[in-house]
């Protein structure tokens, strides 16, 4: 089904309208945006692992990296009223007013940091990716990274974490995105590319959803069926 061609009766989203408070609610941000949590958006981890000659990035099952299509994209939501972020929390600045998402985690579980060379460190630099796209650094309080706000487009990544879930955001809108990185051996402080190794390129991709206001009336009840999206599936 494409998301063009949505089509939500009136009276559902009448419905769903009215089941939700009228009161505003802070609410904190959760990994598929809105307020999905992971039994609806479950993680996606690509693995980075290096052989001592290549960094390779992998799936899950240990397979090559395989770009998600379809249904099988996350999805980057926004909120749905009453529903607001606190302006005081490191995340209000990132995600306010925005469709996000933190599926994507960057995985050590196939590494062996003993084969990194001395000096060295895994770097990440974004090749191209969607207008419009912002990527925030959530372990360094939502830091922005790769060219948002005019930061470098290289970011170091964290090997000695189990996984890294940087956030990324869009305004709100039905849209097909993408981001597209070298994962290489560069030099612990300047990011700077080693000789004589091997990298990987990783393409990752979601779709958006547009906040409730650009809908009219049904806005609210469509954005919450949609960012409810896949949950019966990720339940069974």
């Amino acid at each position: 089904m494409k998301l063009t061609t949505v089509y939500i009766p009136a009276v559902i989203a009448i419905v769903l309208i009215s089941t939700i408070s009228t009161f505003a609610a802070y609410v904190t941000p959760k990994i598929g945006g809105a307020q999905r949590t992971h039994v609806v958006a479950p993680m996606i981890m690509p693995e980075i692992t290096f052989d001592g000659t290549n960094v390779v990035v992998l799936d899950a099952n240990g397979n090559d990296w395989v770009t998600l299509t379809g249904e099988n994209r996350p999805v980057l939501c926004p909120l749905v009223p009453p529903d607001e972020f606190e302006p005081n929390k490191m995340w209000y600045s990132a995600l306010n007013g925005k469709a996000y998402n933190w599926q994507y985690g960057w995985a050590n579980a196939a590494l062996d940091q003993s084969l990194l060379p001395a000096g060295s460190k895994i770097w990440l630099e974004v090749l191209s990716q969607s207008e419009g796209l912002k990527t925030y650094d959530r372990n360094n309080n939502y830091a922005p990274i790769f060219g948002t706000d005019g930061t470098s487009n290289i970011w170091k990544w964290y090997e000695t974490m189990s996984m890294s879930h940087n956030a990324y955001t869009i305004t709100p809108s039905y849209r097909e995105l993408s981001a597209t990185y070298v994962v290489y051996l560069g030099d612990a402080v300047t990011g700077a590319a080693l000789a004589g190794f091997g990298s990987d390129t990783v393409t990752l991709t979601w779709t958006s959803i547009p906040e409730p206001a650009t809908l009219g009336l049904m806005g609210i009840g469509i954005v919450y069926l949609l960012c409810q999206k896949r949950k019966h599936q990720a339940a069974a």
